[in-house]
């Protein structure tokens, strides 16, 4: 058992045990920093300052040998303070159940965290202060929605698979996907931080929104697989129950057209003349090179047409042009359809009259 404090691998011998004396925390440029302590009976301050805007996690972890006179369990206190030094609040850590903590910080603020035994108990820690936002194949995305209609997407790369890190903080995190291929899919939910009384369910809904799939078991990590089917989009939740905080890691890997990669990613002619048509069907205009490559990218990568297409109705241009198809009526939503078509067709008071047979605009969009 170590009896030294380290900040980012440093032996700084024993952190201040209050603010005033408390030990200075650098992070680095992704605002991460790590931390080996002991405590015995005495408390551990540290302070950073945040070098960038955005959401922290203050994470507790590996109470090895935590032991002393608490009733009924030795336990240790994660603390947290202002710029101002001012008390904020508490997470209890029992045994090898960590505290954690987030929040959210402006680029320059001051904060300050305690490591403090209740009733002298002692061990040693791991301290660690991250980045706590969601990241999806390496990207920045914030914080993922928190509900199937606000989903974040999740690209799949031409072997059908994706990685997500991310960190929850009492809410639930939505991923949708779409499929390539038909086949079975694998999701794993691994490096949860589950608190004593902490579980995480994770979910999978189809492309309706239905739930399919539903994994309740306790643990560190968990597993589901489902049959999909091809170009249609999936919905993973990941859901704390009750008020927990954890990071995690995220992994997908979906069935690809006829079994396999797509080699070279890439799309056959047909396909990328489909996207082509789709700047015709929802902007009415000819696409421009560089947005025709992008879409036929994204396509490769295993997003569906029909992703595209509501993409494109859900575009600046489109909204600017026609007006937001979420709130047209659906007798809007066909006149607009039935203008971009054939605007400069002598036949197009024929097809007007053909609109009394798609009454739906959610059935029209599936013609996508």
């Amino acid at each position: 058992m170590t009896t030294h404090d380290y900040v980012n691998g440093v032996n700084i011998g024993d952190a201040g045990e209050s603010v005033s004396s408390a030990e200075p925390v650098t992070l680095d440029s992704n605002n991460e920093a790590t931390i080996t302590g002991h405590i015995a009976g005495d408390n551990d301050t540290y302070r950073f300052t945040s070098q960038r805007s955005g959401t922290v996690s203050i994470e507790l972890t590996d109470l090895e040998g935590l032991v002393g006179s608490s009733i009924p369990l030795p336990s240790v206190y994660l603390r947290s303070y202002d710029s101002n030094g001012d008390y904020l609040e508490k997470e209890l850590g029992i045994f090898s159940y960590g505290p954690y903590l987030t929040y959210n910080l402006n680029a320059g603020e001051t904060f300050f965290v305690k490591v403090d035994p209740v009733d002298f108990a002692s061990t040693n820690y791991n301290l660690s202060i991250r980045d706590a936002d969601d990241y999806v194949n390496g990207v920045n995305i914030g914080d993922a929605g928190d509900g199937i209609s606000s989903a974040e997407l999740v690209t799949l790369d031409s072997n059908g698979e994706a990685s997500v890190t991310g960190h929850t903080i009492g809410d639930d995190d939505y991923y949708r996907f779409t499929s390539s291929g038909d086949g079975t899919v694998t999701i794993d939910l691994s490096e949860l931080n589950l608190t004593a009384s902490g579980e995480f369910y994770f979910r999978l809904y189809d492309s309706n929104g239905i739930e399919v799939v539903e994994s309740t078991s306790r643990g560190e990590s968990k597993t589901i697989t489902y049959s999909v089917n091809a170009d249609e989009t999936y919905t993973v939740r990941v859901d704390p129950q009750g008020n927990i905080a954890s990071s995690y890691n995220l992994s997908i890997a979906a069935p690809t057209r006829s079994g396999g990669s797509n080699p070279g990613n890439e799309i056959g002619q047909s396909e990328a003349t489909n996207i082509a048509l789709l700047y015709g069907a929802g902007l009415g205009r000819v696409p421009d090179v560089g947005g025709l490559n992008f879409w036929i990218d994204q396509h490769a990568n295993g997003m569906s047409l029909g992703i595209i297409a509501g993409a494109f109705l859900d575009s600046s241009e489109f909204t600017n042009r026609y007006g937001d198809d979420d709130i047209m009526t659906s007798q809007r939503f066909l006149t607009v359809m039935y203008d971009i078509f054939w605007a400069d067709s002598p036949t197009r008071r024929v097809f007007l009259g053909g609109k009394r047979r798609w009454r739906s605009k959610g059935f029209l969009e599936k013609r996508f």
